[in-house]
């Protein structure tokens, strides 16, 4: 996450006011958050490529 999107949701979290958000354009927002199924998704990816060359490996490589 990059510095800037972690300062505008510092400002969303505590609920900014104008004098805190002066410096910014009005227009000016946060990414929502990303969502947790994107990180699960390479967990398993990573897990079943793992089981995959493990059981290559005991079948083609001895």
């Amino acid at each position: 996450m990059s510095i800037i999107n972690q300062m505008l949701r510092d400002l969303d979290a505590r609920h900014a006011g104008a004098n805190e958000r002066a410096g910014l354009p009005a227009n000016l927002r946060s990414l929502p958050p990303e969502p947790a199924a994107r990180s699960k998704t390479w967990l398993l990816l990573g897990a079943g490529l793992l089981v995959g060359a493990v059981l290559a490996w005991l079948v083609l490589g001895r």
